[in-house]
């Protein structure tokens, strides 16, 4: 039983080191590239444009679901449960 813990053990670390290895070669790759913009950022705005658009696109939908479930609540025949609970 101790010789397969140590097994567990030493395979456990490679993979921790081989995954830390992994993680500092994409930090420095990463470091690198975060002065450069990519002409796609530059051109449409960057991320602070891009994470706009994401929060307005959840926005509209979190507003449609509290629609639909408002009238599903107030009993409209046309609104089915399961589809309010795919639009939660």
């Amino acid at each position: 039983m101790i010789a397969d813990e140590r097994r567990i053990f030493a395979m456990s670390d490679v993979n921790v080191n081989e995954l830390l290895a992994q993680m500092r070669a994409l930090a420095a790759q990463a470091q690198g590239q975060a002065n450069k913009p990519s002409e796609a950022e530059s051109a449409s705005g960057g991320f602070a444009e891009v994470l706009k658009s994401s929060i307005d696109e959840v926005n509209a939908a979190k507003q449609n679901a509290r629609k639909l479930a408002e009238a599903f609540e107030m009993g409209d025949q046309q609104v089915d449960l399961a589809e309010v609970m795919v639009e939660m």
